[in-house]
């Protein structure tokens, strides 16, 4: 009788240990593997753009250990991730496939740097971020570096607009909106995200004033409200 039980017990443990071993990755480390990546994609980015805008070759060299960093710790996330996503990705049938599409992009920004392709490997993260914010939307995940990315694009599209004579009206309508969006978002936390999102939400009203009432929009100065975005964007990581 003691056989036959110790027998029985031995096979639920067996059965058992399989549904531990197959349980779901946890988002919040999923995400924390991912912040140390797109920290270092961030930094990347930042001199590869300076490279791009001044056509320097030290600049863009300087940029290489983040992007190699960036694809070393994304291998380990693939290799972690790849089939046991975390719980609120595992209806997500394109998530081994984005996996392997982020790792692709990182090693085709180093190789556009290598090439001197600067312009290219600035797109390349420019696209491998869009990707990321794609990821959580379509998954239904909110974070408020997704909001400050739709945020900076509408910024920029202002930018090109009165670069080009356009009228600023419309396109400053989004962004009041699309602020309004920031701050219906988690923050993080950090002590100097809040402040900073007050002085950004109190320029984008005081240029939206001027675009309204005093029509003086062309004389309207958007290379501080960028400036501010992008050190806000970057304090969300």
């Amino acid at each position: 009788m003691k056989k036959i039980r110790f027998f029985m017990t031995a096979v639920m443990v067996l059965t058992v240990l399989p549904l531990f071993a197959q349980r779901s990755a946890r988002l919040n480390d999923f995400d924390r593997d991912v912040l140390a990546v797109r920290r270092h994609m961030r930094s990347y980015c930042a001199l590869i753009q300076s490279a791009m805008k001044n056509n320097d070759d030290l600049m863009a060299q300087r940029s290489l250990p983040d992007i190699e960093q960036a694809g070393f710790l994304w291998e380990k996330i693939q290799k972690k991730y790849s089939k046991n996503p975390p719980a609120e990705y595992a209806g997500d049938a394109k998530f081994t496939g984005r996996l392997k599409t982020f790792q692709l992009l990182l090693d085709e920004m180093a190789y556009n740097v290598e090439q001197k392709k600067y312009q290219m490997s600035f797109n390349n993260c420019a696209f491998a971020c869009g990707l990321f914010v794609k990821m959580h939307e379509e998954n239904n995940l909110l974070y408020v570096s997704d909001r400050l990315f739709h945020l900076r694009k509408a910024i920029k599209k202002a930018s090109a607009l009165q670069a080009a004579g356009q009228p600023l009206a419309g396109v400053f309508a989004d962004i009041q909106q699309l602020r309004d969006q920031v701050y219906r978002a988690p923050f993080p936390d950090n002590n100097n995200f809040l402040p900073a999102m007050e002085k950004l939400s109190l320029s984008i009203d005081r240029i939206a004033y001027r675009i309204y009432h005093d029509g003086t929009e062309r004389r309207v100065m958007l290379a501080d409200l960028t400036d501010q975005i992008n050190a806000l964007y970057g304090l969300s990581l």
